[in-house]
């Protein structure tokens, strides 16, 4: 029988022809040589050979599946076997591929090869970010950021790379945590140094390609406190990191100060010493709240006021010259130390904060941050942050001052976490903050920092804690004014802060006996206190900063003053029923309100003379003879 014409035998394997992946794929590991060894770089046969396999899937896209299954199992295999060297080379011809896929001319992207390394079964970089040895983990962080990297706009995977990278952060933290404890058992630069150095650079890496992804995508990244916070104890931690952060603050002060952009061009003078002393005289009478004090200045010197207001427009310019904070140290090279990658990573915050959606969550992160382990004491540690969030969020410097004034008189921070004298600071550095924008920080000073005198101390707070915290309050309030410069500006904004605080006139039996309205009037004492603190600073501007236009008092701040001295208590008859811890919040009341009167007189009579024309219009002069009886 002639088998040639009819013969149902497949030809044997050796004359059938070869898959080329198949060929390709083992050729990379070099079956025939000795094995790789994972402290081995990778050679550059290898990487002729990986470049090979990469034209193969360029050429044949389709096949791209079946090339990423058979370095998945050569990972699986060689972790297994615990030959590492293999996992190396996997995971580099992983990265060429992902790297590749960029390529404008591309026939496939990332996605090609994501069924493997982030989805069930395989979930190669979780695999490998879990394995318990440094230099695998950090293989995985590096794919991990090779995979984030290769996405885009069009094509990503927010969630996928949200979840991995939480175990990035985590793996971070640990290996920091280490490296802390390996120095201080004089531990010197060993394997294992390098080993957790790598790792720690490979998953800040990691963090900083997912920040940057999700600014490409417009979205605020769902890790980035704890990001935030991971990167900023490497930086704390590391004296290179806070050598940098002191040179920011120092080129900070060497910068001259901005024009002031809320400023009439005839209110520019010196400040002069107040007529009126804060004194915490009206907090004394109530005895419960606070102690008087004496008022301070600012604790710096006229040269570090006049270098810290405000923020110079160079900065972003000077920033964007220089590029990320850690190339000014590694001239082109990959960076090996984990603070420049980390400085890196908070450089890529950099959007986020010229962002008016985004900015404060990243400043709320922040200022938490520092709130813990005395941070805000730590000058150079402070400054330098700030300075660089100065010069990352560019001209868009006032929701930084906000953020600040918010936080120095959030409830939340007092006072297990803030002292009074870091929270005097938070105030004073606040102040100087808003020197540019200074209207609009004293307008909202005057909403924010009577709650900080609200606030409760410690019972292990020093005597004069309440004069600090008084004295930094009232001193940043007398610099705002004198940097505004203008007596129907500054008077304006006391009206609406004093109207917008203002309680009801004839306020009910309940109501009044609650301990929210107590607070309310807590609140609305304090105000008039820092209210009357802003316009005693009118007689120091300088020019005709200090007199009104026409000779005519604000009528938005005598309708204020009306309205506080014309409010009514309960009558006593109504407090007489009622229990007697009832009563003594009735009397609290009646007596926050009787002070309220006061100063509201006290104000009108400071700002009697200053208009002295304000009688001749018949509307004032009525308001003035209802706040005078």
């Amino acid at each position: 029988i002639n088998m040639g014409f009819c013969s149902c035998i497949p030809p044997p394997a050796s004359v059938q022809p070869r898959k080329t992946y198949n060929i390709l794929v083992p050729d990379v590991f070099g079956n025939l040589g000795p094995a790789p060894k994972l402290e081995d770089p990778i050679s550059s046969g290898t990487a002729r050979k990986i470049g090979k396999l990469q034209e193969y899937v360029q050429n044949n896209p389709s096949k791209a599946a079946k090339v990423s299954r058979r370095l998945t199992r050569r990972i699986k295999k060689a972790l297994n076997e615990h030959t590492l060297g293999d996992v190396k080379v996997a995971v580099h011809a992983y990265k060429h591929l992902l790297n590749e896929s960029t390529a404008k001319d591309s026939s496939y992207t990332f996605s090609y090869f994501s069924k493997e390394l982030i989805q069930e079964p395989d979930v190669v970089i979780n695999t490998l970010l879990t394995f318990n040895h440094n230099a695998i983990q950090s293989l995985g962080a590096q794919l991990l950021g090779c995979y984030i990297q290769a996405q885009s706009e069009i094509e990503s995977q927010p969630d996928v790379d949200a979840a991995l990278i939480g175990v990035a952060c985590k793996i971070a933290a640990s290996a920091a945590e280490k490296e802390q404890q390996r120095q201080k058992g004089g531990g010197g630069a060993g394997l294992a140094a390098l080993d957790l150095a790598s790792l720690q650079v490979s998953c800040l890496g990691a963090m900083r390609e997912y920040v940057v992804l999700c600014h490409k995508l417009r979205i605020l990244p769902s890790l980035l406190e704890q990001i935030e916070v991971s990167v900023l104890e490497i930086v704390e931690n590391d004296e290179h990191g806070k050598a940098w952060l002191l040179e920011q603050a120092e080129e900070k002060m060497r910068q001259p100060p901005p024009a002031p952009l809320q400023r009439t061009p005839s209110a520019s003078g010196a400040s002069k010493a107040s007529p009126h002393s804060s004194g915490g005289s009206f907090l004394n009478k109530l005895g419960s709240l606070r102690h008087p004090g004496k008022d301070h200045p600012f604790q710096r010197t006229s040269k570090d006021e006049h270098h810290h207001k405000g923020h110079h427009k160079a900065d972003a310019e000077g920033a964007a010259k220089a590029g990320s904070p850690a190339q000014a140290g590694r001239k082109g090279t990959e960076p090996q130390r984990p603070v420049d990658v980390a400085l890196d990573v908070l450089s890529s915050y950099r959007p986020f904060l010229r962002d008016i959606s985004t900015v404060r969550r990243v400043m709320e992160t922040l200022l938490s941050w520092l709130d813990k382990n005395s941070r805000w004491d730590r000058r150079e540690l402070v400054e330098g942050l700030l300075a660089l969030v100065q010069s990352f969020a560019g001209d868009l410097t006032f929701p930084l001052t906000s953020c600040l004034m918010r936080h120095c008189a959030n409830p939340s921070t007092a006072p297990q976490h803030l002292t009074p004298h870091q929270r005097a600071t938070v105030v004073r550095l606040a102040a100087l903050q808003g020197m540019t924008y200074s209207l609009s920080t004293l307008s909202l000073a005057l909403s924010e920092l009577p709650k900080v005198l609200l606030l409760p101390l410690p019972p292990s707070s020093p005597p004069d804690a309440c004069a600090e915290v008084e004295s930094a309050v009232h001193s940043a309030l007398r610099a705002l004014a004198v940097e505004v410069g203008d007596a129907e500006q500054v008077c304006e904004a006391v009206g609406l802060v004093l109207r917008s605080s203002s309680t009801p006139s004839h306020p009910s039996t309940a109501a009044a006996s609650s301990l929210a309205a107590l607070e309310a009037s807590r609140l609305r004492l304090c105000t008039l206190e820092c209210g009357l603190t802003v316009v005693s600073t009118i007689p120091t501007f300088a020019g005709r900063g200090c007199t009104f236009s026409g000779c005519v008092l604000p009528p938005t701040l005598l309708r204020a003053l009306a309205d506080a001295c014309t409010t009514t208590p309960l009558a006593t008859a109504a407090a007489a029923s009622r229990a007697p811890e009832q009563q003594q919040q009735q009397q609290l009341w009646q007596l926050q309100q009787q002070q309220g009167h006061a100063m509201a007189k006290l104000l009108r009579g400071m700002l009697a003379p200053l208009g002295s024309n304000a009688l001749r219009d018949e509307r004032q002069a009525l308001m003035l003879l209802q706040l005078a009886g």
